[in-house]
């Protein structure tokens, strides 16, 4: 039987018939045409009924389970399409939902965005008012400090210089010491550089006590006259204005022109 199906699927009949075993009516044919081909004259009869009753009941049989596998296959095609349509819809309202969703936040973001922008310009104008009060207070208070901090550096400095060149002057009298004559005596130039030594010393310390003096202190007394001008200038210009809603000036008190000297800019609102 493998062998005849093979044939009749592979070569052509003489009407021009080809097997299709996907379709029925080809194994009706299939079977019509391997009974012609079988004689029937030397089968008995009840064997040749019950023959043919089994084919028919295969066919039957063949038949009813195309049908079945048919039917199932085309639950199974609508199935697909109703998942995928419901898959679909899913989709575009997921869509819908996931573009609402980020208009939304986009919109509060911006809003949020805009409402700090606000904030902080509304900070930095007060901040910037609040400095043009503070700067110059903040600037000399500054550079009190660090005329402070020079003082201690240079004092350090002076008194370190004066203990190495006291460590100097005792090295070089214990050579004068170490180094006598044979009668007892030091030598003249010996002693020469050690009293050359000492004139230098001394003077190398007088000049510099007096630099630090001139470096520090006058900056230092000028800083505090600045200082009691600039409070002065606060109470009898910026007090009266305290608590009102208009600030007395547009611009900065103080407008700092060098470590010498500093101007008063005054910009009253009308």
């Amino acid at each position: 039987m493998e062998a005849v199906a093979y044939l009749y699927t592979r070569m052509h009949g003489a009407n021009n018939y080809q097997f299709d075993a996907r379709d029925i009516s080809s194994w009706r044919g299939f079977l019509a045409g391997v009974l012609e081909q079988i004689p029937t004259d030397g089968i008995p009869a009840r064997a040749y009924q019950a023959a043919l009753e089994s084919m028919s009941d295969t066919r039957v049989s063949a038949e009813r389970l195309l049908a079945e596998k048919t039917e199932a296959y085309s639950a199974l095609h609508r199935n697909y399409e109703s998942v995928s349509a419901d898959v679909s819809t899913i989709g575009a309202n997921q869509e819908a939902l996931f573009e609402g969703f980020m208009e939304t936040n986009q919109k509060a973001q911006d809003d949020a965005l805009a409402a700090h922008q606000g904030r902080m310009k509304t900070l930095e104008d007060t901040f910037r008012e609040k400095m043009a009060l503070r700067a110059p207070v903040e600037y000399w208070e500054g550079r009190q400090e660090k005329h402070e901090k020079g003082t201690k550096v240079m004092g350090g400095l002076s008194f370190g210089a004066m203990a190495l060149l006291a460590i100097a002057i005792g090295l070089v009298a214990s050579w004068v010491l170490h180094n006598l004559t044979p009668d007892g005596k030091p030598e003249v130039w010996r002693v020469s550089v050690l009293v050359l030594i000492g004139v230098l010393g001394v003077w190398a310390t007088i000049v510099d006590l007096a630099g630090v003096r001139i470096a520090l202190y006058f900056p230092a007394e000028r800083l505090e006259v600045d200082k009691i001008i600039r409070e002065r200038f606060t109470v009898a210009e910026v007090k009266p204005f305290e608590g009102s809603e208009k600030p007395p000036f547009k611009k900065p008190i103080f407008r700092v022109l060098g470590d010498q000297s500093f101007a008063v800019t005054r910009d009253f609102s009308n």
